[in-house]
């Protein structure tokens, strides 16, 4: 498959030894809650989740709690603001997503490296 080979495996079944890491499923989770609340696209992100035998029921659980926040959140935006901000939202609500997601993941990856630069202030 041609895919391996963009991540550097050639072998589909080293790909999944790799992806098993626990490191790596708590980063596909973190994509997977990522794309669950975005507009991106969900089905490619379902379908790579049944490839790489990702634990099913927190797939679920994930995609209930991002998908359903996700609309709680329009649906309260509605109600409190009515149909003058359904433009606004169809305009502005993706690029105001991906800034706060974007935010996060960069305070994220300076905590991370924070943390390998400075590990004796987390020592116990």
């Amino acid at each position: 498959v041609h895919i391996f080979e963009l991540s550097g495996v050639d072998d589909p079944k080293k790909f999944l030894a790799i992806f098993y890491k626990k490191s790596t499923m708590i980063a596909f989770a973190f994509i997977l809650f990522i794309s669950g609340f975005t507009p991106l696209p969900f089905n490619l992100l379902a379908i790579a989740s049944g490839f790489v035998h990702f634990n099913f029921p927190l797939f679920v659980a994930t995609a209930l709690f991002t998908r359903g926040s996700r609309y709680f959140l329009l649906a309260y935006l509605f109600s409190k603001f009515g149909p003058k901000i359904q433009e606004q939202i169809e305009k502005k609500f993706t690029t105001f997503l991906v800034w706060v997601i974007g935010s996060f993941v960069v305070v994220i990856a300076g905590m991370y490296l924070f943390y390998i630069k400075f590990p004796h202030y987390f020592a116990a």
